[in-house]
């Protein structure tokens, strides 16, 4: 079992999870990027998993699906 925080980029995701880390001593990822250098609170491992998600529906981070859209996931 565990606590999964989603959300969309700039959603303040990064934000709850490094709070639920620092409170509930819960294990998290710091993913370093150019943009953020310090870095996030996202585990590694599931950002190549959420970019082919992302391809499979010709999308990208900086253009999302629509809200609207059927996604399609395998």
């Amino acid at each position: 079992m565990g606590i999964y925080v989603l959300g969309m980029h700039r959603s303040g995701t990064s934000a709850v999870a490094g709070i639920l880390s620092a409170l509930c001593r819960l294990p998290a990822g710091r993913l370093a990027v150019e943009s953020n250098p310090a870095g996030q609170w996202e585990r590694p491992e599931f950002r190549p998993v959420l970019e082919l998600l992302l391809a499979r529906n010709r999308a990208t981070w900086a253009q999302p699906p629509p809200e609207t859209a059927e996604l399609r996931i395998g």
